[in-house]
């Protein structure tokens, strides 16, 4: 294989889609082998869209983070066509000037269910 298309990933096409079945036993068997991890999250459209609508974003990172008071979050970050955090970014302001500004970085992500407790998709 070649090594260098190996090395050129497009961040833009990671991931892929799976059927339902295999979802299934993804999730099943995450479960299984990690009962006492929260095993789902909900993040919302509106968050998503304006990370990925920023300058140089190719797609997204997902870091586990756990908040003030212990709770297992999710941080999700803008990543660029080299799978690199972007975490700013320059701006042409008015009279040409240019401006760095500060990346949208997520959280705030929702626990759903509970930790281990058996397969389900509610």
């Amino acid at each position: 294989m070649d090594q260098t298309k190996l090395l050129k990933k497009n961040y833009a096409e990671v991931g892929k889609l799976i059927d339902l079945d295999l979802a299934s036993e993804m999730v099943k068997d995450f479960q299984e082998a990690y009962p006492n991890h929260q095993d789902c999250f909900s993040i919302g459209r509106e968050i998503i869209e304006k990370i990925l609508a920023q300058p140089g974003v190719e797609g997204l990172k997902l870091y586990n983070g756990m908040d003030k008071e212990g709770n297992v979050s999710l941080v999700y970050v803008g990543v660029d066509s080299k799978g690199s955090p972007i975490m700013e970014y320059t701006m042409v302001e008015g009279q040409g000037r240019l401006n760095r500004i500060t990346a949208l970085i997520g959280d705030d992500s929702k626990p759903v269910g509970g930790s281990g407790g058996g397969f389900s998709w509610l």
